[in-house]
């Protein structure tokens, strides 16, 4: 995986995000927001894969078990859904105020939930891009 491609990628959501939220679609799709986080978990698991690899590359790392790519990916993907929400949580309390966006966090639930779709999205960025250089 190359860094140009997945931080294209994660521009590409980021501002994809944005203008959703501009037009206020995330309350008119009700799931929307699982479709997002689930993209951004695939798109910030093929950063955690580039990181490894250029890691690996510089460091000539050899033998590593799948199992420590699959944690490094999974690990590196939920720490960034945890920035990302306090960044909603953030967000909703100074931004969203003041301009009259819709609220980011209603609830623990939604909270989880995007996480858990980070989680399954990291998943299948690995099962997809595991391989790729």
């Amino acid at each position: 995986m190359k860094f140009r491609t997945a931080l294209i990628t994660i521009v590409s959501i980021y501002a994809l995000s944005l203008i959703t939220l501009h037009f206020d679609l995330f309350n008119r799709f009700v799931n929307l927001d699982n479709v997002f986080h689930f993209s951004g978990g695939v798109s910030i698991g093929m950063l955690a894969l580039a990181i490894r690899h250029f890691v690996g590359k510089k460091y000539r790392t050899t033998g590593v078990p799948v199992w420590f790519d699959f944690l490094f990916v999974v690990g590196f993907v939920f720490m960034v859904g945890v920035l990302w929400e306090f960044y909603e949580y953030i967000q909703d309390h100074t931004f969203a105020l003041t301009f009259h966006w819709a609220i980011s966090q209603p609830s623990v639930h939604d909270t989880l939930g995007d996480l858990m779709w980070d989680g399954i999205g990291a998943i299948i960025g690995f099962i997809l891009f595991r391989k790729s250089k």
